[in-house]
């Protein structure tokens, strides 16, 4: 396993033994944020920019991510792990850095053959962890909205 997801890694495994321990153990929940440090470095000053790259993720790419429910299905592995590749820097773009390694770890996955019904479980685990996500990322697009209109 390559050392820039194993942080990912563990964070995935916890919440995939969360999952099968069922009742010896609370759910787990992880709490993200918006990694400041990453939006600045991407968009600096520029609101505008940076507005744009939120509205384009929420009403373009996030939906964009429920096309991998049915490959799954299908058992499309490599459309699967294209898809996770290609969808995957998207997330940095708007300051979702952990879902960002997560979803690497998950493409990992894929990408070495692990057992199908985990993959399905590492997927429901992001894909669930994503939608938590969703208020904070509508929140600071409604944020840099109120920027450009002062």
């Amino acid at each position: 396993m390559r050392p820039d997801i194993d942080v990912a890694s563990t964070q995935l495994d916890q919440k995939d033994m969360t999952m099968e321990e069922g009742s010896r153990l609370e759910p787990m929940t992880l709490s993200y944020s918006l990694d400041r440090n990453l939006l600045n470095e991407l968009y600096g000053d520029d609101i505008d920019y940076a507005t744009s790259m939120f509205e384009t993720f929420l009403e373009e790419v996030l939906p964009e991510f429920n096309t991998i429910e049915p490959l799954l299905e299908q058992q499309r592995w490599e459309d699967v792990r294209q898809l996770a590749h290609k969808l995957r820097p998207t997330l940095g773009m708007v300051g979702l850095s952990d879902m960002e390694m997560l979803l690497a770890q998950f493409e990992v996955a894929v990408e070495t053959s692990v057992e199908s019904k985990r993959i399905h479980r590492l997927w429901h685990l992001f894909h669930a962890d994503l939608m938590s996500c969703k208020p904070l990322v509508e929140a600071e697009w409604q944020r840099l909205l109120t920027k450009t209109k002062s």
